[in-house]
């Protein structure tokens, strides 16, 4: 678990060297429900069995999510990106808090436009709210131009349902909804899609 007290040294060495901790805490919440008829992603799982984590030898979600809460409070002089939005996109009111309790903590959007974009008014909000702790990331090695169009459509314009994947695929890959663009404004795209990486990540600047 992140919080292992094994691990306290790695955390404080990263904040003294100061580099950024890029953290893929935990993988979407329907990963831990059963696949069955009543899990809406229960076609991804379908396809791939071994991503479910619904069994008791797996810890739950909820003790991912207070470990990465445990490691961000603990150590205020580290900085954590929180991957996939923290891991937790499907509840925006947890991520919104985390980032109003912890300076120290910052995410990248990669591989959630699929749930960000089912709350687009919850996720413009979240963005606006913190401009500069949110960070473009795509997921997709090596980088392909499609992605990255499909991503800039998502954060610039006020286009409604449209496929949170490419190329389309049926069934959709996460799930059977459409998601909506954010339609930022210029200056917080400058922000999430340059500059807070340069900000944040060695190197960039």
């Amino acid at each position: 678990l992140p919080d292992d007290p094994r691990l306290a040294d790695v955390w404080a060495a990263a904040g003294a060297l100061g580099l950024p901790v890029l953290i893929h805490t935990a993988d979407p919440v329907a990963f831990w429900q059963p696949a069955d008829a009543r899990n809406e992603r229960v076609e991804e799982l379908a396809r791939h069995p071994e991503w479910s984590f619904a069994d008791p030898r797996f810890p739950p979600f909820e003790r991912l999510m207070d470990a990465l809460e445990a490691i961000v409070a603990g150590n205020p002089g580290t900085t954590f990106i929180g991957a996939h939005v923290a891991c937790f996109a499907e509840d925006l009111g947890w991520v919104g808090r985390m980032l109003d309790l912890y300076s120290n903590l910052n995410l990248d959007i990669s591989a959630r436009l699929a749930e960000l974009g089912r709350q687009p008014r919850a996720a413009r909000a979240l963005v606006l709210r913190h401009p500069d702790r949110v960070l473009l990331g795509t997921d997709a090695f090596p980088p392909e131009d499609d992605v990255y169009r499909l991503h800039w459509r998502f954060l610039e314009t006020a286009d409604e349902h449209f496929p949170y994947h490419v190329p389309a695929e049926e069934p959709p890959p996460q799930g059977r909804w459409a998601i909506s663009a954010l339609d930022l404004p210029p200056d917080v795209l400058a922000l999430v899609e340059a500059g807070n990486a340069r900000r944040l990540i060695p190197g960039l600047g």
